[in-house]
């Protein structure tokens, strides 16, 4: 298995959880969005999109997407990256602007070698 997708934040939860919580200060954005999500909040009409990255029985990567807001990157291993940015694409992630840390670094420079449109980054 590799990178897999899903518009419910249940099956998400389920597959991530662990990964999240084991560090809850480092993955507050996305702790504090998925709980919102599953609490019922929307931010628009379009469907969210999450995505958790699997080998084996164990859970290593998770990201999600909330539109209008773009790709969060909660945990990418680093190999992962362009497997992240090729199965994504067609899964519908739109990716113009994504966190400024290590993993968004290597997602935004694989993604702009696959595309004609540049990515801004952003601190939170």
């Amino acid at each position: 298995m590799a990178w897999e997708f899903t518009d419910d934040v249940t099956v998400y939860l389920e597959r991530v959880w662990p990964l999240l919580a084991a560090h809850p200060v480092d993955n507050t954005l996305a702790l504090t969005v998925v709980e919102a999500a599953r609490a019922g909040q929307r931010w628009s009409d379009e469907p969210m999109l999450f995505g958790w990255y699997q080998q084996g029985p164990q859970v290593s990567g998770a990201v999600l997407q909330t539109p209008p807001y773009e790709l969060v990157l909660a945990v990418v291993p680093d190999g992962d990256v362009d497997d992240l940015v090729i199965t994504a694409r067609p899964a519908g992630v739109g990716a113009r602007r994504v966190r400024r840390h290590r993993p968004g670094q290597l997602f935004r420079q694989a993604l702009d070698c696959r595309r004609d449109r540049p990515i801004t980054t952003f601190m939170h």
